[in-house]
């Protein structure tokens, strides 16, 4: 870390939490009674997930806006306000929001602050290097391991709001009931789709788990971190795989810039193979409001319906 990090780092801090002390103090009522509960997160993914458990009966503020990109996303001055307001903070870990992971680190120390995936066994983990020193953060498109981290985020609230236990349970059940439901669905359909077809090919490397859990093979031109780079040897191995093995589409996610895959789509058509691009994958974040995919349950379903119709093509 260099000092010029550093030193805004510790002022960032002072300031969270000399604002944090102020927060705490003005927010009590003139009656004696403290306001609800605020949680801040950092993905519309994991606020909509929080909001289905605690409903209204706590404040859920959600850092990133929808498209944003968590890998790449640094806290900026609003933020900051809302960190030094939060009762708790919650996040996904696994180095996803990689440039907040200092952030995150010094507030563990001053505030409860939790990685949600710090549940997850990490034999089920995928590596994201030879070492096995990073994972993929993506396991929120293995629906089965978002539904143990339900489990963790239900736990975490019930301590923020201990008398809302049985309330949280419930709805915590009931959610997760209903991704249960989508997902043995979405298992069911993408059986119909032949094993050789099962390729998926995208703008980053987010849909690791997917693959594990639906069978699918998965090749993408950006790793999982999104800051890195896109080789011209990684795009004719693309190229050439879809030539080869006759990919009928390619897709692009809602936070990334679509403009790789439309090179990609020129390189296969000079081959003398067409390859469609087909509609947005959600991947890192949810859609706007009532739009598409504006809850985790739609996004997985939303993705479902894209990538079979982008791969029935030319059947």
């Amino acid at each position: 870390m260099n000092i010029k990090y550093l030193i805004i780092s510790i002022l960032s801090l002072c300031f969270i939490f000399g604002f944090g002390l102020y927060y705490k103090i003005s927010t009590i009522k003139k009656d004696g009674h403290k306001k609800k509960p605020l949680v801040v997160c950092t993905t519309t993914i994991l606020g909509n997930t929080i909001q289905e458990i605690v409903k209204e009966s706590i404040d859920i503020q959600v850092l990133m806006k929808p498209g944003v990109d968590p890998h790449t996303y640094k806290a900026i001055e609003p933020d900051l306000l809302k960190i030094a307001q939060a009762d708790a903070i919650m996040y996904h870990g696994l180095h996803l929001e990689a440039r907040m992971a200092d952030l995150f680190a010094h507030l563990s120390h001053q505030k409860k602050t939790y990685a949600v995936s710090d549940c997850i066994d990490p034999k089920k983990l995928i590596c994201a290097d030879q070492e096995c020193n990073i994972y993929d953060p993506h396991i929120w498109l293995h629906p089965e391991l978002w539904l143990e981290v339900v489990k963790n985020i239900t736990k975490i609230v019930c301590l923020i709001r201990p008398d809302e236990k049985d309330t949280y349970l419930h709805n915590s059940y009931v959610l997760s009931q209903r991704i249960l439901q989508a997902h043995e669905s979405n298992k069911t359909r993408f059986k119909k789709i032949p094993k050789s077809k099962r390729i998926l090919i995208t703008s980053h490397d987010a849909f690791s788990y997917f693959a594990k859990c639906y069978d699918f093979e998965v090749l993408s031109l950006q790793g999982i971190n999104t800051a890195s780079e896109t080789g011209i040897a990684d795009v004719e191995k693309i190229t050439n795989f879809i030539v080869d093995h006759k990919v009928p589409t390619v897709f692009i996610e809602s936070s990334i810039p679509p403009k790789t895959m439309q090179a990609i789509q020129e390189r296969v058509e000079k081959k003398m193979h067409h390859v469609e691009i087909g509609d947005e994958l959600y991947s890192d974040s949810l859609s706007g409001p009532n739009e598409e995919a504006s809850t985790y349950i739609d996004m997985i379903n939303h993705n479902t319906d894209v990538i079979i119709k982008g791969l029935s093509k030319n059947d």
